[in-house]
């Protein structure tokens, strides 16, 4: 993002080095922004080469440049000590005191519940945009369905296989849906392992496409609680 425009690349993993050391060239010195880098893997060879790019390109101007990092591996803050970064000073009266900036911070993006989805499927033009990523709708000869109604019975049917991704909810359709859902369970090779992970005390990148993290409330304990994504892959792993 440079300004208030939004700049999307896209370009196959093996050419990461050189296409995404042209795109981050091609980026303004003078104004500020912000790049995504999205889909981060610790394992994965392409993404380590591209969060280094990344990261060295935000350190030769930290005063314009900002980098996000967006993974699903659940223990990626687990390392994070907020005192090793240094603040970042106030330099408006817009922004908000209480919010402590620093150079690099962990934030958690709690996945998505139904009523966020029915929320946003509300909107027609975000419908239109990811209909076809719904089952279609099974019409009732009976019952006349208002088509609030119908975006409901649809949505109900892909939830229970996308469950809280967002991703697989919208950037898939439902039979690749439950394609992907159905290879993650299979990588699954110890069923003891994911009753720890999900329990907290353990991580595993082999269920990381097969976890989701809820926010439970400031007076829990744990604030976030570690769940299988979907009730069809409860019911395939039978955990």
């Amino acid at each position: 993002m440079q300004g208030d425009t939004k700049e999307l690349s896209s370009f196959r993993a093996y050419d990461v080095d050189e296409c995404l050391s042209q795109v981050l060239e091609s980026t303004s010195t003078e104004r500020k922004t912000i790049v995504f880098l999205d889909g981060y893997v610790a394992t994965n060879e392409q993404a380590g080469r591209a969060f280094e790019s990344c990261s060295a390109w935000c350190r030769n101007n930290r005063d314009q440049r900002r980098l996000v990092i967006v993974t699903s591996m659940p223990d990626i803050g687990k390392n994070y000590r907020i005192n090793e970064h240094r603040e970042i000073p106030n330099t408006t009266e817009l922004q908000d005191n209480s919010v402590q900036l620093r150079e690099q911070s962990v934030f958690d993006l709690f996945s998505w519940t139904f009523e966020d989805y029915q929320r946003a499927i509300e909107n027609d033009e975000f419908f239109r945009a990811v209909e076809d990523k719904l089952p279609p709708y099974r019409a009732n000869p009976k019952i006349a369905e208002s088509e609030a109604m119908q975006r409901t019975k649809r949505l109900e049917e892909k939830f229970f296989v996308a469950g809280g991704s967002a991703r697989v909810m919208f950037d898939v359709d439902a039979t690749a849906a439950t394609g992907y859902v159905q290879h993650a369970i299979a990588a699954v090779k110890d069923l003891r392992a994911c009753s720890k992970v999900l329990a907290g005390r353990a991580s595993c990148g082999v269920l990381n496409r097969l976890l989701t993290i809820y926010y439970r409330g400031l007076y829990e304990e744990p604030q976030y609680k570690n769940w299988l994504v979907s009730d069809f892959a409860t019911r395939a792993l039978a955990i």
